[in-house]
């Protein structure tokens, strides 16, 4: 099926079901320490993944609900997903160990977009090499603000 059918069919469903929610608020103390690239990556060896988040909140951000935490590698396709109780950084960073413990590949980049639940101390500290805070222990990189298309690798048909 082609793209302008697959849009034709939906257009009944999207007018009864608005625009989804956006969860991401900016986190703006780390934007100068978190490199903004884009096409930096080797994408034919496996390790370098786009990460985001999507709300399973139904109609309101209001109150707790749980976030799926989606990590994909560019080069294989493979994807990893975790459910977080909110999108604090200790529940993003439990998920994301847990994911970099059950990879077939070792972590090379990370590159997520500009929400707090990637830009924040705790995961810089996570992505540093303990004994030297300049040395990284892989590239963390961040999207351009607004430019849905710069985690164009992440699926989110599961959601």
């Amino acid at each position: 099926m082609g793209s302008a059918n697959v849009v034709r069919l939906l257009q009944p469903f999207r007018a009864k079901h608005p625009k989804g929610r956006s969860g991401t608020k900016p986190g703006s103390l780390l934007k100068t320490q978190i490199p903004i690239l884009t096409d930096q990556w080797d994408n034919e060896v496996p390790g370098f993944v786009e990460a985001d988040t999507v709300a399973h909140c139904g109609e309101s951000l209001s109150g707790d609900f749980i976030w799926s935490l989606d990590l994909t590698d560019i080069a294989t396709g493979w994807t990893e997903l975790r459910a977080c109780w909110g999108k604090g950084a200790q529940g993003v960073i439990n998920s994301i160990r847990d994911i970099e413990e059950n990879l077939p590949f070792k972590l090379k980049g990370f590159d997520c977009d500009n929400g707090s639940e990637f830009l924040n101390n705790h995961l810089l500290a996570y992505f540093s090499d303990p004994n030297d805070k300049e040395k990284r222990r892989l590239q963390f990189t961040r999207s351009r603000p607004y430019k849905k298309n710069d985690n164009a690798h992440l699926d989110f048909s599961h959601s």
